[in-house]
């Protein structure tokens, strides 16, 4: 029986309550990770993801949009008599080049040197606003198959890996299908 603590990646970098969304959101783009342990100290307090990202910044988006200025009944996109069609050989990305001229520059570049609202929402709010509380956590003697089970149950992409209230390691989906592509599983 193949067991977490043989595929975990122990002592696995953490986030803490206190860092910024924007500190977050650059600490799981540099490690080329989708989510993380949120770590207070000692204790495991919550865990930070993309989809934690995504959510408050869409949430915050449509918190903070305003309505067209030209159009008071907020069903400006929804009349298809309003919609320009793009010509048949222009490439669809075009579209956003009129608005932003340095598109051959990355999106975390320009946001790292721009003084914009998105990069104020960010750096405004803590990473214990927009984590998730709830651990879902196993043993390290827990199956494979059981964290996989877990995990598609609840339908999350890593696990903690706990001994009692010490963090001991993280599996991620990609560990699990690792451990299928080798044969371990």
């Amino acid at each position: 029986m193949l067991t977490l603590r043989e595929i975990m990646t122990p002592r696995p970098a953490s986030v803490p309550p206190g860092a910024s969304v924007r500190d977050a959101v650059e600490f799981l783009r540099t490690r080329g990770i989708s989510g993380a342990p949120v770590v207070d100290g000692e204790r495991v307090v919550g865990v930070v993801s993309s989809s934690d990202v995504l959510d408050f910044t869409s949430a915050t988006a449509i918190e903070s949009a305003a309505a067209p200025e030209d159009e008071s009944d907020g069903d400006y996109w929804n009349d298809p008599e309003d919609w320009v069609p793009l010509p048949e050989d222009e490439d669809p990305s075009s579209f956003f080049r009129e608005f932003w001229p340095d598109t051959d520059e990355s999106v975390v570049e320009r946001l790292s040197h721009s003084e914009t609202e998105a990069r104020d929402i960010l750096e405004g709010h803590s990473v214990a606003e927009i984590m998730t509380r709830s651990l879902c956590f196993l043993s390290p003697d827990s199956s494979v198959r059981e964290a996989a089970a877990f995990m598609l149950s609840r339908g999350i992409h890593r696990i903690l890996v706990m001994d009692g209230d010490r963090l001991e390691g993280i599996v991620s989906t990609s560990d699990i299908v690792r451990a299928v592509a080798d044969g371990r599983l």
